[in-house]
C-alpha cells in the first residue's frame, strides 16, 4: 500500500533539534521545558524544516554557551535541563581527555621517528 504515515514520524536529528530548541528557550528565561515535549522531535522549528547535523551543532553550542553564562544551574531548571546539563559537561571532558592522549601519542610516534637514521626509515618504508 504507497499511501502511509511513515514520512510523517520525526528523524532522530528532529528528535535532537526539537529537544535542544526546548532547552535553548527554557534557558533564555521561556520556563520549565514539558517532560511529553523532551523526545517529541515536533518543535516548530526543527519538524519538517530539512535541518541537517550543522543546525544541531549550532543548536548544541548556542545552549552550551547559555548555560556557562549562567551561575544558577540548580533548582532555577527543569530536571530535563539539568541531566542536559550534566551529560554535555561529561561529553565535553572526555573528548578533550581524548584529545589530549592522541596528541601525547602523537608527540611520542614523532620522538621515536626522530630518533631513526636514514637508512632505519627506508628499512621501515617511511
Amino acid at each position: 500500500m504507497p499511501c502511509n504515515s511513515d514520512h510523517m514520524d520525526p528523524t532522530m536529528l528532529e528528535m535532537n533539534l526539537s529537544d535542544t530548541y526546548y532547552l535553548i528557550e527554557e534557558a533564555e528565561g521561556g520556563g520549565h521545558v514539558e517532560p511529553n515535549d523532551i523526545g517529541d522531535g515536533y518543535h516548530p522549528k526543527a519538524y519538517n524544516k530539512g535541518l541537517k547535523k550543522k543546525d544541531l551543532d549550532k543548536a548544541v553550542a548556542k545552549l552550551c554557551t547559555l548555560m556557562q553564562r549562567d551561575k544558577r544551574i540548580t533548582s532555577t531548571y527543569s530536571l530535563e535541563l539539568q541531566t542536559w546539563w550534566r551529560d554535555h559537561q561529561l561529553a565535553d571532558k572526555k573528548k578533550l581527555e581524548h584529545d589530549l592522549q592522541k596528541e601525547k601519542r602523537r608527540h611520542a610516534k614523532q620522538a621515536l621517528m626522530d630518533k631513526l637514521t636514514p637508512y632505519e626509515r627506508e628499512l621501515l618504508d617511511l
